[in-house]
């Protein structure tokens, strides 16, 4: 079955593109609409714009951040398989019992599955009541797999991965930034998975690991052009960055450029997506991962689980790419 996933891959554009296109958005450029429409053409595409809804239809997403690709791709690949989507929005731990009792508003004969994204059910009642759902979550987590499906991006290995990339071009004492020990709430267990990535690079390349080699910081530009200060000051030296955070290592770019440090002296990377990529065109080596997949993978797996094809709980790791870029465009 041709999602509208397909397309956007095939026209290379975000499926908020295609779906701007579907509705005769005019906020598209000639030139991406010709893509998206050559695409549907090649691919037979049909929008399935009356989709009968049926018994145990409805899918509930529980998210703690936006991920505008993601979120499209979850609606549009669900409503390709027949569920109406639903979005919840829950950030602070100290709402789960509205979320649970938002949960036992629908009946038994309604509420077909639910979704987990930057948000991870944690106490018991919630997780009791979770467990007699179909549910999915979409990021790596310390939960076993053998207790629920997770559909996420290998966070160890991305992180292993573009570590290794600074490593071969000859750093010899880069930092991870990370956000601070607060702001982690979001993705509890990414950072411990982005930090042993970190280490089990340097280890393999004969560095040694410490704790000076990991640094917090607010994830905003502002702390970016701090810590570009900080480290220029710094005895250690740093000759790579490695940030977890988009805005940080802009903000690192943009002071270092102002004091025209060569980008030779001190490599940039970032996990990053591609809009971000689309955005910005900095000097960067960048891992990307592709949300609209992520989106689509996960509708498809809960799928599986609602009708009986998945019976075990697995992990399912996506695809991501290194995009070398540190000589800039």
């Amino acid at each position: 079955m041709v999602t509208i996933v397909d397309v956007a891959k095939l026209a290379n554009v975000s499926i908020a593109t295609v779906s701007r296109v579907l509705n005769s958005d005019f906020m598209v450029s000639p030139e991406k609409k010709k893509q998206v429409l050559d695409a549907i053409r090649q691919l037979d595409y049909k929008p399935n714009r009356h989709v009968k809804i049926s018994g145990n239809k409805v899918i509930i997403c529980v998210v703690s951040v936006f991920i505008e690709d993601l979120l499209y791709s979850l609606r549009q690949t669900a409503l390709e398989y027949g569920y109406i989507f639903t979005l919840y929005i829950c950030n602070d731990k100290k709402n789960e019992n509205d979320l649970s009792i938002f949960i036992k508003s629908f009946s038994k004969n309604c509420l077909a599955g639910i979704l987990f994204f930057g948000y991870s059910p944690v106490s018991d009642p919630l997780w009791e009541l979770v467990k007699k759902i179909p549910a999915v979550l979409l990021y790596d987590t310390a939960v076993s797999a053998n207790t629920i499906c997770t559909v996420s991006f290998n966070e160890r290995q991305i992180s292993y991965d573009l570590t290794n990339v600074l490593l071969e071009k000859g750093c010899t004492s880069p930092v991870l930034v990370c956000p601070l020990s607060r702001q982690e709430n979001l993705f509890p267990y990414s950072s411990k998975l982005r930090i042993r990535g970190f280490r089990d690079a340097l280890e393999d390349h004969g560095l040694t690991f410490s704790d000076k080699n990991v640094i917090e910081k607010d994830v905003t530009i502002e702390e970016g052009i701090r810590l570009a200060d900080e480290l220029v000051k710094s005895p250690l030296h740093p000759d790579g960055i490695l940030s977890m955070c988009t805005p940080t290592i802009l903000g690192c770019y943009y002071r270092l450029s102002q004091c025209k440090v060569p980008m030779d002296n001190i490599l940039l990377a970032a996990f990053d997506t591609e809009e971000m990529i689309d955005a910005f065109h900095m000097p960067v080596i960048r891992a990307i991962s592709d949300f609209s997949s992520l989106g689509q993978e996960g509708i498809k797996t809960l799928h599986g689980i609602i009708t009986g094809d998945i019976t075990e709980s697995r992990k399912i790791y996506l695809n991501h790419t290194i995009i070398n870029e540190e000589k800039g465009s």
